[in-house]
């Protein structure tokens, strides 16, 4: 809070200097007491907590977003530093030097889901969903209220593994099908943040870091397939290694075109005598849990 407000200090210094009449600064301040007010009122009384993160290997959002992420605000520009490394990313406020998120970020299908460790056994988590200049859900804390009014009134009852009334608590799971339905109500009344200066950077990204053309993002034992098209050697690169995965590759009546082991975390498949077309690629996994790609063959 010592730092919300010496940013405050700060920010109207800045507003002096440039000119702007008394009313200007007095709106300034205003402003940004209510945004410290809200966001002050909603974490005081936050409920809920994951037992888990979101379960998907982590992103670089650097990579995605660029080192700096500058926000047109409702107050003013907001501007982010963005430190990323293999398995967790930082969110800096420039401004004030606030630590604004520190954890993972996964995707699965059309979101970012932030992932935020609070001690040994509980996470939050929140979503945001990237355009080429908008930024949805950037506000955590709103998200979390949400959950909790959400939960409170029996929605989304597949993720609630206990509610404790008593002591305000709210104890959920992080299942991932669920929580992309839970996210899609609460950021679909959501008003965007844009993004200014980073179009071009996002939109070179393409909001992925996986190079392989093929969306897995919603898949648990495949990690990519690459390259598709393909002409001699597929590329089947699964999350961990495991002997016991089996693939298929089939035709478009369903025939079996070639099948084998993959024991490795990156397997080679010659797929050089078959015929150029469209093919199902099937894998199956030692759990029985089946996963389904398209391939191409041919240039």
């Amino acid at each position: 809070m010592k730092q919300l407000f010496t940013f405050i200090i700060f920010s109207v210094f800045l507003i002096v200097s440039c000119g702007p009449s008394a009313e200007e600064i007095a709106a300034m301040k205003r402003c940004i007491q209510e945004e410290i007010d809200i966001e002050t009122a909603v974490r005081e009384n936050l409920q809920n907590t994951f037992d888990a993160p979101f379960p998907k290997r982590n992103k670089n959002l650097a990579k995605i977003l660029g080192d700096t992420l500058q926000l047109e605000g409702r107050c003013f520009p907001l501007t982010f530093k963005i430190l990323s490394t293999r398995k967790s990313n930082l969110i800096i406020n420039i401004n004030t030097g606030d630590t604004l998120f520190k954890g993972t970020v996964c995707k699965y299908r059309d979101f970012f889901y932030f992932s935020e460790q609070i001690n040994d056994t509980s996470y939050r988590i929140f979503a945001l969903k990237i355009t080429d200049s908008l930024i949805y859900g950037f506000q955590n804390y709103f998200q979390y209220a949400q959950i909790d009014s959400l939960v409170a009134q029996g929605k989304f009852p597949q993720l609630v593994k206990c509610i404790d009334k008593n002591k305000k608590v709210i104890r959920l799971h992080p299942d991932k099908k669920e929580l992309r339905k839970l996210f899609n109500s609460i950021l679909a009344n959501t008003k965007p943040f844009e993004i200014i200066g980073a179009k071009a950077n996002i939109k070179a990204n393409d909001l992925e870091e996986a190079p392989t053309p093929i969306e897995t993002e919603d898949l648990e034992v495949i990690a990519k397939v690459y390259p598709n098209p393909a002409v001699d050697e597929l590329n089947i690169e699964l999350y961990q290694r495991n002997t016991a995965t089996e693939f298929y590759l089939s035709d478009l009546n369903a025939k079996v075109m070639l099948k084998g082991d993959l024991g490795e975390i990156v397997n080679k498949v010659d797929i050089s005598h078959l015929p150029n077309g469209i093919y199902t690629l099937t894998v199956l996994s030692s759990s029985k849990q089946t996963e389904t790609v398209k391939i191409i063959k041919g240039r």
